[in-house]
C-alpha cells in the first residue's frame, strides 16, 4: 500500500513536471518539422540526385539541439523552485529526494527521447522522399551492416552521458543552494568540478580496461575511438559496453549524492 501511494505520488510530479516542459518539447517538434519541409521542398532536380543524402545527414544537427535543450533546462526547472517559491512546496511534500529529483529527471530524459524520435523520423521521411533509391540502397545496407554495432552503442553512449551529466547538473544545484551567498558561483565550480572528476574516473577506467596495449584512448567525448597503427578503428564492442554501464553507474552515485543533500541539507 505505501508503496502503491509513492508511486502515484512519483506519476504527479512527473506530470506536473511534464507539463512544464510542454512548451519547449512542442516548439523543437515544429521547428524539426519546419527545418525537413524545407529541405524536402528545396530539394529538387539535380540537386534531389546529387545532395539529397547530404542535406539529409543535415538533419541530423537537429539532434545537438535535442540533447542540449534538457541540459539548459535541467537548470531552470530546478532554479524555478527557488525563484517561484515553489521549493517549500516540495520539501512539505511526503517525498523523499529520490522522488523529487527522480521525477524532474525523468521528465527530461522523456524530453530528450522525444527530440531524439522527433529528428529521427523527420530525417527518415526526408531520406525515403528525397535520396534516390540506388544511394537508399547504399543507405540502408551500411546501417544493416554488423560492423555498425559499435556505432549504435556509441550513439547509447551519448545518450548515457547526458543522463550522467543532468545528474550533475541537479547535483551542483543542490550544493549551490547549501550556500546562502553565492550560490550561483558555488553552483557552477561544483558543475566543473564534478563533471570533470567524473571525465577523469571514465578515463582512468578506461585504461585499466584496455584491452590491446596498442590502442591509446582518447579523452573528453572522444574516448570512443582509438588510434591504432595511425588509422581510426572503433573501439572493441566489449569496451563500449562497458564503458556505457560505467556512464550509468557515475549517473546513478551522482544523482543519489543529490537526493540525499535534498533530504538531510535543505532546510524550510
Amino acid at each position: 500500500m505505501q508503496s502503491s501511494s509513492k508511486i502515484r505520488m512519483f506519476w504527479r510530479l512527473y506530470r506536473n513536471e511534464m507539463h512544464k516542459l510542454l512548451m519547449e518539447i512542442i516548439i523543437f517538434a515544429i521547428l524539426a518539422v519546419i527545418i525537413n519541409l524545407f529541405f524536402y521542398f528545396k530539394i529538387s532536380g539535380p540537386a534531389a540526385r546529387d545532395n539529397g543524402l547530404i542535406l539529409s545527414l543535415l538533419d541530423s544537427n537537429l539532434l545537438l539541439f535535442a540533447f542540449l535543450i534538457p541540459f539548459l533546462a535541467s537548470f531552470r526547472i530546478l532554479n524555478q523552485e527557488w525563484s517561484h517559491h515553489t521549493i517549500y512546496l516540495l520539501l512539505s511534500l511526503p517525498a523523499s529526494g529520490c522522488a523529487v529529483l527522480g521525477a524532474k529527471l525523468a521528465a527530461l530524459f522523456s524530453q530528450l527521447l522525444i527530440g531524439i524520435l522527433t529528428v529521427g523520423i523527420c530525417g527518415g521521411i526526408l531520406a525515403i522522399a528525397k535520396i534516390p533509391p540506388n544511394q537508399q540502397q547504399l543507405l540502408y545496407s551500411a546501417l544493416s551492416d554488423p560492423r555498425m554495432s559499435w556505432a549504435w552503442l556509441f550513439f547509447l553512449s551519448c545518450i548515457t552521458g547526458m543522463l550522467a551529466l543532468l545528474c550533475i547538473s541537479f547535483f551542483s544545484q543542490v550544493v549551490g543552494r547549501l550556500c546562502r551567498i553565492l550560490d550561483r558561483l558555488v553552483t557552477g565550480f561544483t558543475f566543473l568540478a564534478t563533471l570533470y572528476l567524473a571525465s577523469r574516473l571514465h578515463h582512468l577506467a578506461g585504461m585499466l580496461l584496455q584491452p590491446d596495449s596498442s590502442f591509446r584512448f582518447l579523452t573528453a567525448n572522444k574516448e570512443m575511438w582509438a588510434i591504432k597503427l595511425h588509422t581510426m578503428a572503433p573501439v572493441p564492442t566489449s569496451y563500449m559496453v562497458i564503458s556505457l554501464l560505467f556512464d550509468l553507474l557515475i549517473a546513478a552515485a551522482i544523482f543519489v549524492a543529490a537526493a540525499v543533500i535534498y533530504d538531510q541539507r535543505l532546510e524550510l
